[in-house]
């Protein structure tokens, strides 16, 4: 065990201090630490997203230098594990498969909490990127990492909103303040002033101390709040640039990740449906011609797995389906609440109009995708100085899949637009020719 021991070593000295794989024999389990280095222990979140796939993973770190990957948080699945070594402040994966014939490492260094990777992580039979540059701009560089998860219990997305009244008129700001893995924040505010909506974005970093909540955000002062016992937060932000910065109160948005307007068509008298799901359990809903007297409803609604239950305010509950950006339930299908039709509502996430451009030989193009409420879409793909259409088509489509897609049907070829955070990822092909696009509403 001690020639095994010196020899794993050996190995990972030679691997920081030459960046190759000269060691003799195969890794142990041993775990080579450094005295007073900084503790890594915990479970992190690795979302790449950004870096070639929506898709996040996690990683365990346990007290005796070892970690493990995989796709859940039981880490029932294990898609690589191994011993943790340190030189001076970069750190090294040595995977249990690892020999000096087939190495089998990722290199890492720590930033506050987190780890910033700079190799290629290997999962499973993959290695997941270090960096990827920005398609549409090439500024942008997207950085592996790996962010602690802390604080749990705060984890989530808080909203909120006021009214101020402002240049003769008011301006109501509605925010959200999310508190993410890694412990970082992102607070967005939304508001409308003189016939034009603006967004201010703000991020940072936060703490939590027992009731006291501290947020730094990247240029500015620690600012602190209250947790309070509901959850909720008071808490000084900062809802515009212009703006100055005030306690306010933020409620945690329990429905955050179903808020959204969804929009459909009846089926008889082709009516639109405006279902409105706001992001503390509440719902609005109407029915009818853009011009004409709708038929509304309001109430609160749950969710559980893909299933919804609507309460109204009066009446019974309706039940139906939400999953993939799709709600589906049963509405009156006339406005003057009569009838009952089945209707696919597509959240505006799903719904609208999508650009974006590419360059193929030289040749830049446009691409623009209308999604359309009654679940119908039209493609259009032109060059930018003008000319004839590269692509013209339209047909129905569908959203669902892994990765999940907008799937573009047309007779028996189906076209998957990934939806990401950057937009719908799609690769149009004509021909031998392939379009690739990043469209975003």
């Amino acid at each position: 065990m001690k020639s095994t021991g010196y020899r794993f070593l050996a190995f990972l000295l030679a691997v920081f201090a030459l960046l190759a794989f000269a060691a003799c024999g195969k890794t142990t389990t041993e775990a080579v630490t450094t005295t007073g280095r900084p503790s890594l222990v915990g479970e992190y979140e690795i979302d790449i997203t950004n870096l070639g796939m929506p898709l996040v993973v996690y990683l365990r770190i346990s007290e005796d230098d070892t970690f493990q990957l995989s796709p859940d948080r039981t880490f029932t699945v294990d898609k690589g594990h191994g011993t943790i070594g340190s030189m001076g402040d970069t750190y090294m994966f040595l995977y249990s498969d690892s020999t000096t014939e087939t190495p089998k490492t990722s290199t890492f260094h720590l930033d506050g909490r987190n780890l910033l990777f700079a190799t290629a992580l290997p999962y499973g039979s993959s290695n997941l990127h270090y960096e990827v540059v920005d398609e549409e701009n090439p500024e942008i560089v997207y950085h592996l990492y790996a962010m602690i998860i802390m604080y749990e219990s705060q984890l989530g997305v808080y909203a909120g909103s006021h009214t101020v009244e402002a240049m003769g008129g008011s301006v109501e700001y509605d925010y959200t303040l999310s508190l993410k893995s890694g412990c970082q924040y992102a607070f967005q505010s939304t508001f409308e002033t003189g016939g034009e909506e603006y967004v201010y974005d703000e991020s940072g970093v936060f703490a939590v101390d027992g009731s006291t909540l501290s947020l730094t955000p990247e240029e500015g002062e620690t600012v602190t709040g209250t947790i309070n016992q509901d959850g909720s937060l008071d808490v000084a932000i900062k809802p515009s640039e212009m703006a100055a910065r005030e306690s306010r109160h933020l409620r945690v948005a329990t429905t955050n990740a179903y808020a959204g307007t969804y929009l459909g068509m009846t089926a008889e008298g082709s009516l639109g449906v405006v279902v409105a799901l706001d992001r503390f359990g509440g719902y609005q809903v109407s029915v009818g011609e853009p011009e004409g007297t709708p038929w509304t409803e309001t109430g609160t609604f749950a969710v559980s797995g893909t299933a919804i239950t609507l309460q109204p305010s009066e009446g019974a509950s309706r039940t139906g389906t939400l999953s993939g950006y799709v709600l589906t339930v049963e509405w009156p299908d006339a406005a003057d609440g009569s009838g009952s039709a089945s209707v696919k509502g597509y959240h505006d996430y799903v719904n609208g109009i999508f650009t974006g451009t590419t360059t193929v030989e030289e040749v830049d193009y446009e691409g623009v995708v209308v999604l359309a409420a009654d679940g119908t879409y039209t493609v259009a793909i032109t060059p930018a100085a003008g000319g004839d259409a590269v692509l013209e088509q339209s047909g129905t489509f569908t959203v669902g899949g892994f990765p999940l897609s907008v799937n573009l049907k047309f007779g028996a070829v189906t076209t998957k637009c990934v939806i990401s955070s950057s937009g719908l990822n799609v690769n149009f092909v004509v021909g031998e020719v392939t379009y690739g696009f990043i469209l975003k509403k």
